[in-house]
């Protein structure tokens, strides 16, 4: 324990080990007593907190480190049952009493449940922050540890749009559960969340069932109702509707009994969503609607996903007038908050309102759309606009163009399933 919390506080300060052995120990005497080879005495232990700027009692002292550890535990709860206002009414006391205790261990295992709270209330700046604090502790994490970084890095990565890397550390989590018979679920809808991001289906509705069977056991409805969504998105990509209404269905009802707004709002969402793969555009607008009611200010992002949608299903039923309303609405937000991706897809909706612009279409394909979607390896948009374009240049009898991207949409296809996207 004396050598853990040297190598902490000694990370904490941002010293070397040459730093801090310098006229007191060797480097290697030092490397050893981090690594738990050697204890050091007390005179050189008094000297190491010295440089530390520390007391010999912060390392020594265990303090009441199961009541805290409980405590973080309770907390961590909290976050996995997304009640934020609960965790955020928990989080100064807790944070108190943990930097009181100075355990290496509990306070690494803080900072990584407050990278969570933190992408959960999507304080990217903040989550930063946190990741650049535990960075250097990485090598030294135990396994436990190591689950939840990789858990919760995975979780930054997603909502950065960095969705490979994201896969990549849900995966290492994964396989440290696996080996360490971690109990919860988290990792799995994770999995599933992802997958369904980067369009893998089955592998996404595999996640989504494991995570649903422990969640339902454990009687966790909130986070059922969120696999319950996922469970229907993915039917619906796989054109099962009744499935689909039933789990997105089930998942409404659930979110109306537990008046869990955000919850109604994602359900409503993709009700509509999977009206308006069906056809039913009428029925779609009118979820989408009722989903547009529900989202507050601060969930941008998923208030222009159902702009887009609305502004779809009008297109489909040739309302333009409205479409563009909802377009314009649409961008705005999504320029507001620095959405390029969907200020792109908008662009792209103008211009199926729009279809006589054929020079600047094939311009915004070619220059804008493709080369974003290829550049963050978003390689189902790739092969969606490729497609556009290449039946673009069939039409025009510019089969060498048509070809080659073409070729690019099959080519994007593979990239969906590859590992080494």
């Amino acid at each position: 324990m004396f050598g853990q919390k040297i190598h902490y506080f000694r990370k904490l300060k941002g010293l070397t080990q040459e730093q801090l052995a310098h006229g007191i120990c060797s480097v290697s005497h030092l490397s050893k007593i981090e690594n738990g080879h050697e204890t050091p005495s007390p005179h050189m232990l008094d000297h190491l907190c010295k440089r530390l700027n520390i007391s010999p009692t912060e390392i020594d002292s265990q303090g009441d480190i199961e009541t805290i550890t409980q405590k973080l535990q309770e907390w961590y709860i909290f976050l996995g049952n997304r009640d934020l206002k609960e965790a955020a009414h928990r989080y100064p006391l807790l944070k108190e009493q943990i930097y009181q205790i100075q355990d290496p261990n509990l306070l690494l295992k803080f900072k990584i449940f407050t990278l969570h709270y933190q992408l959960l209330l999507r304080d990217i700046k903040s989550a930063r922050r946190i990741v650049k604090e535990i960075e250097p502790f990485e090598k030294k994490l135990n396994s436990d540890l190591k689950y939840y970084y990789y858990l919760f890095y995975g979780f930054y990565s997603f909502l950065n749009e960095n969705y490979f890397e994201a896969l990549k550390l849900y995966k290492l989590a994964e396989k440290i559960r696996d080996e360490q018979f971690i109990q919860e679920p988290e990792v799995y809808y994770y999995l599933s969340l992802i997958n369904m991001q980067l369009h893998r289906t089955f592998q996404s509705f595999k996640y989504a069932e494991m995570s649903l069977n422990i969640f339902q056991r454990d009687c966790n409805y909130i986070r059922s109702i969120d696999c319950q969504i996922l469970l229907g998105v993915n039917m619906t990509r796989t054109h099962q509707y009744d499935q689909a209404e039933k789990y997105l269905s089930n998942a409404l009802q659930m979110a109306e009994k537990l008046s869990n707004c955000e919850l109604m709002s994602y359900s409503y969402h993709n009700l509509g969503y999977m009206y308006l793969s069906q056809g039913n555009y009428q029925k779609a607008i009118h979820n989408f609607l009722k989903s547009s009611e529900c989202w507050e200010e601060e969930h941008y992002e998923k208030k222009v996903r159902t702009y887009y949608c609305l502004a779809k299903a009008y297109i489909e039923l040739h309302d333009y007038p409205k479409a563009m309303k909802w377009i314009d609405r649409g961008v705005t937000t999504a320029k507001q908050n620095n959405l390029k991706e969907f200020v792109l897809h908008f662009k792209y909706l103008t211009f199926k309102i729009y279809p006589t612009h054929h020079i600047q279409l094939e311009t915004l394909l070619k220059n804008e759309l493709i080369p974003y979607f290829e550049a963050k390896k978003d390689w189902y948009n790739v092969a969606n606009y490729a497609e556009v374009l290449a039946e673009y240049y069939s039409k025009k009898f510019k089969y060498k163009d048509s070809s080659y991207y073409y070729f690019l949409v099959n080519e994007s296809r593979k990239k969906m399933y590859s590992e080494e996207s």
